[in-house]
Order: C-alpha cells, then structure tokens, then sequence
C-alpha cells in the first residue's frame, strides 16, 4: 500500500473537509445566534 492509493487518500480527504465543514457551520451559526 503506498500514500497515493486513492482507496487511502479518499477517507482522509472526506473526513478532513467534513471536519472543516462542520467547523464552519457551527462558527457561522455562533455568529448568526449571537
């Protein structure tokens, strides 16, 4: 198994952008209830 194995780098990936993406919403929803 090497680093470029998309079987590999899709579940980081996924997983990183939905970390950001909840991230994201929880700090615009702070702002819009603030």
């Amino acid at each position: 198994m090497t680093t470029s194995d998309p079987s590999a780098v899709w579940p980081q990936t996924l997983v990183g952008a939905g970390v950001l993406l909840t991230g994201l919403a929880l700090a615009f929803g702070a702002i819009g209830i603030s």
